[in-house]
């Protein structure tokens, strides 16, 4: 009897392993996928990283901004001839007497009055802005008050603390108490605004700001602009006119009206366009390390490269009275 033996199996006579030449080209063709992966993703959280740089920035420059509104919208103006705001471009390094030295460039690339305010640059120290105002900030015991004090902004590079390694820019806001300014008097030109003094709450302050009273780090340019408002006689239309800075030689602009001021005496400004550069943290860095001699380049293609410009128009309540 015959009997048919079933086949427990078949024999794979196809090929069964890839060559040496195919592992290699199939391990080259995914590494190539991972890199554009990894390209993609970097890309990404670089952007994300940015996104979320710029949205902290915006609030911190928002709350500064939001101060200085609030400051120069209850800023005061009388005409008896005293100084009631003033600022100045401060082409070298300030007059706060803590400005560590660093390699921002100097008066020859100073360009205030440049027709888009975006471009504009506002000197090594930005500007130093005081004036007096009745609607501050609580003094420094804490105390809300609504007489005159005196206030400065003013831009500075130095360590964030006493104690700090590195060192950066950073916008500070000084204010003398109501008592303080009061002896001093209503007079941005006295001796006693310009002596350098980091005892809070004192005249002397306003030119040399505690580390206390720093707003916002990593500002790299700080600058105001100022107008009047002009009715044309013909159309009675109005127009913004342009009272500071006229071009870049106009380093200093001080408000002060009535006889006892003189004929040129200059005119309390309506409206003011405040400008402010705020460098990322990559940029800092950079910044840090150029003007520390451990990397070389050019200042401002760093800076324009790694940094942010905002501006906030504001229009100012008061005009100059009488004593």
């Amino acid at each position: 009897m015959n009997s048919k033996r079933k086949p427990v199996g078949r024999l794979c006579t196809g090929r069964g392993a890839f060559t040496l030449v195919e592992l290699l080209v199939a391990a080259g063709l995914t590494m190539m996928i991972a890199m554009l992966c990894l390209t993609v993703l970097t890309s990404s959280l670089e952007r994300w990283n940015r996104a979320q740089g710029l949205l902290a920035v915006e609030a911190a420059v928002r709350g500064v901004f939001d101060q200085l509104e609030q400051d120069l919208q209850g800023a005061v103006f009388r005409d008896d001839g005293g100084v009631w705001l003033a600022v100045s471009v401060q082409q070298t390094p300030g007059v706060s007497g803590s400005w560590v030295m660093g390699t921002k460039p100097a008066a020859t690339s100073l360009d205030p009055a440049a027709s888009v305010l975006d471009d504009a640059r506002f000197g090594v120290g930005g500007v130093w802005l005081r004036f007096i105002t009745a609607n501050s900030a609580p003094d420094s015991e804490g105390n809300g008050t609504d007489v005159p004090v005196a206030v400065s902004y003013q831009l500075i590079r130095r360590p964030a603390s006493p104690s700090a390694q590195s060192v950066g820019y950073a916008i500070y806001r000084a204010q003398a108490g109501p008592k303080a300014t009061f002896d001093a008097g209503y007079d941005l030109s006295a001796a006693n605004y310009n002596t350098p003094s980091d005892e809070i709450g004192t005249a002397g302050n306003l030119v040399s700001p505690a580390y206390a009273q720093a707003l916002v780090g990593n500002v790299i340019d700080f600058g105001v602009r100022f107008y009047r408002r002009e009715t044309d006689p013909l159309s009675g239309n109005v127009s913004l006119v342009s009272i500071f800075p006229r071009n870049s030689l106009t380093l200093e602009y001080r408000v002060a009206s009535g006889p006892k001021a003189g004929p040129s005496a200059s005119p309390a400004p309506e409206v003011v366009d405040v400008f402010v550069r705020v460098v990322s943290p990559e940029g800092a860095r950079q910044l840090e390390a150029l003007e520390g001699g451990r990397l070389s380049g050019d200042w401002w293609k760093i800076a324009t490269a790694h940094s942010w410009v905002f501006t906030r128009r504001i229009w100012l309540r008061a005009a100059p009275t009488d004593v």
